[in-house]
């Protein structure tokens, strides 16, 4: 058992999703919240730098509503390529989860975890090029 410690087993539920990997990042970093999400945002922000500023407008739409992925399919591809969306009308565990905007959780598609769309919505806020 990795015992989270409690302070923060709900934010590490709302960061990760109960993504399994992510959770285990997060326990090799010793439950260091921080470290964790400067390391997410290094391995984003190469994403950010091979995009267009369209698309980098684009993206700071779907932010706050991911089914805009839809619309430009150039987007979603290199979003699915990152790994950092993943489709969800045909999910492989069976079900579909619910929409629910605070999780980054569309109609069709979803973010992997949560802390990708808060990273990208930092580092989108800060991009000035």
């Amino acid at each position: 058992m990795l015992k989270a410690p409690t302070s923060i087993s709900s934010k590490l539920y709302s960061l990760t999703g109960g993504n399994p990997r992510s959770i285990v990042e997060l326990w090799r970093k010793n439950w260091k919240v921080k470290t964790w999400i400067q390391e997410v945002e290094l391995n984003i922000k190469p994403f950010l730098e091979d995009l267009s500023r369209d698309l980098k407008e684009k993206l700071v739409k779907l932010i706050e509503d991911i089914d805009l992925v839809l619309e430009n399919l150039t987007l979603r591809d290199k979003l699915l390529e990152a790994n950092l969306i993943t489709p969800i009308d045909r999910p492989c565990l069976g079900y579909t989860p619910e929409v629910n905007e605070e999780l980054g959780i569309g109609e069709h598609y979803a973010w992997q975890i949560l802390v990708y769309k808060q990273v990208l919505c930092k580092l989108l806020s800060n991009d000035k090029s």
